[in-house]
């Protein structure tokens, strides 16, 4: 076979394509950044996909769908918490059960250093209501924790009914790896450290908790102070 080719054609082609190496090289990368950037925009995007399951982001929809019902939902709460005068503890145990949530509530009771700014008292007491959307391949050791308070007059209402309609979607997703919990906490940040201290079976204020969380499997549902993480929602009027 030697004999039917030509040495000399072949070495032209290298020659060729050393002299050119370097423009060669410099037009692939260009190309390469350009096709990469080039991912970002919708038409290429729809044809690619991550390989890897931690990257997951095609099982992940762009939109969220239950807007509507997030409102129609912040709404109805308004109105039961301006029925009761404040937090509305079993509705929203009736509608986190709803939702297919594992509900429970905490009691809970603080000594201010410092008078209340609305009602001037040194003692706060308080419900927190909370549901936890089981992920269903992990071994449940760690968590994400979604809340939103319950502030009184008619601020943060939108807030909760946003928290309860992602627990609604959420909950027919199937590729969760961590335990969330949907919170709803009274006198804002008072009850979500009285939550977080009652979660971590933990005293870092030195005050009286009414009654701690009722969690039935206790072993199970522990979570190291390490593994867990806090996510605000915002302020919506």
């Amino acid at each position: 076979m030697g004999l039917l080719s030509d040495p000399n054609r072949r070495r032209a082609l290298i020659s060729l394509l050393t002299r050119l190496n370097t423009p060669i090289c410099v037009v692939c990368y260009m190309a390469g950044v350009a096709w990469f950037m080039g991912l970002a925009f919708e038409p290429f995007t729809l044809r690619t996909y991550m390989s890897e399951n931690a990257m997951g982001s095609t099982m992940v929809e762009e939109r969220f769908p239950a807007g509507e019902r997030a409102l129609a939902t912040g709404r109805e709460f308004a109105a039961h918490k301006k029925r009761a005068g404040g937090m509305p503890v079993d509705w929203l145990v009736k509608t986190m059960r709803a939702r297919g949530l594992e509900v429970f509530t905490q009691s809970f009771s603080r000594t201010l250093p410092f008078p209340d700014e609305n009602k001037e008292r040194y003692m706060v007491k308080g419900t927190n209501v909370y549901g936890i959307l089981r992920a269903p391949r992990a071994p449940r050791t760690e968590a994400l924790v979604l809340s939103a308070p319950c502030s009184p007059g008619d601020n943060n209402n939108q807030a909760v009914g946003l928290l309860l309609g992602l627990a609604h979607y959420f909950r027919n997703q199937i590729f969760w790896a961590k335990d969330i919990i949907f919170l709803v906490n009274e006198h804002d940040l008072i009850g979500m450290q009285a939550w977080l201290e009652g979660y971590h079976h933990t005293n870092t204020t030195g005050d009286h908790l009414l009654s701690p969380i009722n969690k039935p499997h206790q072993q199970e549902q522990q979570l190291c102070p390490w593994s867990s993480a806090v996510m605000l929602s915002p302020v919506w009027t």
